[in-house]
């Protein structure tokens, strides 16, 4: 805990009590809580002293001893309004400005206790106490060099079944309008199949900070899904994006590079590259809104006539709420055209616009467990007729996801979740609906 790192032994404790210490009129309770205190009874001395602040408030004395008291308990804010008033009335006590130090930095104001520990070595302390000074100082680099570099990782490994492994019609027959309506057996590997899978997912995230306003960031990761049957379906994606932050205030503007090499069966299906552009407003801790441009270049490997450019603009916010079991709320829009790249009129039919909406949610039912939900839905108007079916495909897809993380420690967690999906489209071969059941374990520090 870091009260107990920033604890020292009672030697030291003795000669800071020493170090330029302005007298003070004992009495029994200051005496009985010095001695509790000593004893490492805090909350008996917090629970002596404590009824007495309204009358004694002022009394460097008293506030001194209710300071400690009070950052035995973990009350550090508590902590730091006695200390205050200590040192209002007696500035050159030196074992009240070391309390103070101590707590500003377990209250994580580091330039705070920087100024106090400098104050203190301006009245040339005893040996022991620079030293101690020194290591504190120590600390607050080390803790400014943490907050300079933020870097987190995650694993995790699941096992789930899926209704419709290849999002596919669990038609039999199709009539092709292009051949006079003839019916024509729908091959059973185009069809819904369903299977049981196993995935592993890794990532990790990096954000540098350069100067109080300029980050850079940095992700990769790594998802990789094997399924018991359908082996041909297997997959493997490999993401990467690098960037850079400028924050003003509340406003943040992010600018990333990403990229994506999606493999099927160990072979190269899709690549993506792109960029994106994005404006962060958060007028309090509990919430934000967002709006972000982003660009993608879409590239199948084999089959040059589906590549294309797909641009979407979108906007988002999200709220912490101080309600009951303290739940955090978020909602979406975005919208965008997905362009072929090929410019023959014979593949207009591949390209489309978009629409989509997302809301979603998490509650807190418990120290350890944690509710997540989400719904959402889009729309996709293509550009031109289908070549076989002489008709413009419309599309309308709903997505609906419930998870529960619950916390088996400190970084590890588990998670059963659910998904539906079902895509409504006028062209029978783009009509589904998927049901996906997983329960992953989940490492993150």
């Amino acid at each position: 805990m870091l009260y107990h790192r920033y604890t020292r032994p009672a030697s030291l404790a003795l000669c800071l009590l020493s170090f330029l210490s302005a007298p003070v009129t004992a009495d029994d309770v200051l005496v009985q809580a010095e001695q509790l205190l000593n004893q490492k009874r805090g909350q008996e001395a917090f629970a002596l002293l404590s009824p007495l602040e309204d009358e004694r408030a002022g009394d460097p004395g008293f506030d001194f001893l209710l300071g400690r008291a009070a950052l035995a308990n973990g009350r550090n804010t508590e902590a730091a309004f006695a200390f205050e008033r200590c040192l209002a009335v007696d500035p050159k006590n030196g074992p009240c400005r070391m309390q103070m130090a101590q707590t500003h930095m377990l209250l994580g104001e580091n330039d705070q206790a920087r100024l106090e520990l400098k104050t203190i070595q301006e009245y040339s302390p005893p040996p022991e106490v620079e030293t101690l000074v020194s290591q504190y100082m120590g600390m607050l680099d080390e803790k400014d060099g943490q907050a300079k570099r933020q870097v987190s990782a995650y694993a995790q490994l699941g096992l789930g079944y899926d209704t419709n492994v290849n999002s596919a019609t669990d038609q039999s027959q199709i009539a092709i309008p292009a051949l006079g309506g003839l019916y024509f057996v729908y091959d059973s590997a185009a069809r819904e199949q369903e299977d049981s899978y196993a995935q592993l997912e890794a990532g990790a995230r990096l954000r540098q900070s350069l100067t109080p306003a300029w980050s850079l960031l940095a992700d990769a990761g790594v998802s990789q899904r094997l399924h018991q049957d359908v082996d041909g379906l297997n997959s493997l994606a490999l993401d990467a994006s690098v960037g850079g932050a400028w924050r003003t205030g509340p406003s943040q503007i992010v600018l990333r590079a990403n990229a994506q090499n999606y493999q099927l069966d160990g072979d190269d299906y899709r690549k993506l590259v792109g960029g994106m552009g994005q404006y962060i407003y958060s007028p309090r801790d509990s919430s934000q809104l967002s709006a972000y441009l982003q660009v993608t270049d879409m590239s199948y490997d084999g089959q040059p006539s589906r590549d294309a450019r797909r641009d979407t603009l979108g906007a988002a916010w999200s709220q912490a709420l101080d309600w009951w079991r303290n739940p955090v709320v978020y909602a979406g829009l975005y919208g965008g055209q997905e362009t072929p790249e090929t410019g023959d009129v014979k593949y207009e039919h591949f390209g489309q616009q978009f629409f989509g909406v997302r809301v979603g949610g998490s509650l807190a039912l418990g120290a350890r467990t944690q509710l997540n939900g989400a719904i959402s839905t889009e729309s996709r108007d293509y550009d031109a007729e289908h070549p076989y079916f002489l008709t413009t495909r419309s599309d309308s897809q709903i997505d609906v996801n419930l998870g529960l993380a619950y916390r088996l420690g400190k970084y590890l967690s588990v998670r059963p979740n659910y998904t539906f999906t079902s895509n409504d489209s006028n062209i029978v071969i783009n009509e589904f609906s998927r049901h996906t059941l997983s329960v992953d374990i989940r490492y993150e520090r």
